[in-house]
């Protein structure tokens, strides 16, 4: 049953709580994108950037080569701008072969925006440790943004020790490809697969 009251009346009398509200929401936008859940890399790299929308041959492809020390995970996913990924699992994941699913569009072009955003033309093409060993081979097909493939041997995060470190927008990139992939429910074995850090040889 409807209470009868306008709806103006209404508005006045939660118009200063509802400022308050806003206000209060408005304080804390800078810091909710670090809540549990949330991928700030994307955020904070697509902050005051505007990225043309990806073409649809674009493409941007992470194949992690880890070492034994790392867990020895071998596997490639690979996403689209219309939300479809491909992947490949090869070794120490929790999903050998191949598999392919679909994300929402929205959350793909997000992940292409901050790919274009993080200004992979100012990235060297490898970054190492001094061993030939690849632990991530991160390949960016953006389009008018251009191509880009770069070699991290030298791990995330990046290390003030390290001389030849990746930057940290690269490791942001990485985390989040795997993250807005979905990819990690393939890759990453749980207590009952078996195994220690990884689901067997």
């Amino acid at each position: 049953m409807m209470s009868g009251r306008s709806p103006s009346s209404a508005s006045s009398r939660v118009g200063p709580e509802l400022l308050l509200v806003v206000s209060l929401a408005a304080c804390r936008s800078d810091r909710s994108i670090h809540d549990a859940g949330a991928n700030p890399s994307m955020a904070s790299a697509t902050v005051g950037c505007t990225a043309a929308n990806p073409p649809a041959t674009a493409r941007i492809v992470l194949q992690r080569r880890e070492t034994p020390i790392g867990g020895g995970r071998a596997y490639t996913v690979e996403l689209h701008p219309d939300g479809s990924v491909i992947y490949e699992g090869d070794a120490n994941v929790r999903v050998r072969g191949s598999a392919r699913w679909a994300i929402p569009r929205a959350d793909a072009e997000s992940l292409f925006a901050q790919a274009a955003c993080a200004n992979p033309g100012s990235w060297k093409s490898r970054y190492d440790i001094g061993t030939d060993d690849v632990r991530a081979l991160v390949t960016l097909d953006l389009g008018g943004s251009g191509r880009f493939v770069i070699e991290n041997n030298a791990g995330c995060p990046p290390s003030a020790m390290l001389v030849n470190q990746a930057p940290a927008a690269l490791c942001d990139l990485e985390q989040a490809i795997d993250a807005t992939a979905g990819a990690r429910a393939y890759t990453d074995c749980r207590s009952d697969d078996g195994g220690w850090q990884y689901c067997g040889p």
